[in-house]
């Protein structure tokens, strides 16, 4: 199967298309709470208050725990991604980093038990997500 990565250079959209799972922001943020509060610690810029609960709302801290995960997951090719100012976060695996003699079953469900472990949710359900989006 041919997979074409990149943009359209005369497109103004974008897509994807993964195997994985979607999460609310809010959701995301209690489950990752304890990792945000460590990183507040680290923080050495002390002219801020970063416990003040708007801090959980902002983008960039978002960013940071996603970064944080893919380094984690490298070797899976685990990828993140936040559609604008959608209330969800994607988190899968793209199908170009499928193994050639990979068995749809076993592939699909180990990422699904990363997914699992990554968010803590042993009722977790994954399946193959698409979006597309178009800058008007």
């Amino acid at each position: 199967m041919k997979i074409r990565n990149g943009f359209v250079s005369n497109s103004s959209s974008s897509s994807f298309c993964i195997f994985g799972c979607s999460v609310d922001k809010n959701d995301f943020l209690k489950i990752f709470k304890k990792d945000i509060l460590e990183n507040i610690e680290n923080k050495q810029d002390s002219d801020e208050d970063y416990r003040d609960e708007d801090w959980f709302d902002e983008q960039e801290n978002i960013y940071e725990i996603l970064e944080d995960i893919e380094k984690k997951w490298e070797k899976e090719h685990l990828k993140t991604h936040i559609p604008g100012e959608d209330d969800y976060i994607y988190l899968g695996f793209s199908f170009e980093n499928i193994p050639e003699d990979a068995v749809w079953g076993e592939w699909e469900k180990s990422r699904t038990d990363i997914l699992k472990k990554i968010l803590d949710n042993e009722n977790l359900t994954c399946s193959i997500l698409e979006g597309c989006w178009t800058d008007y």
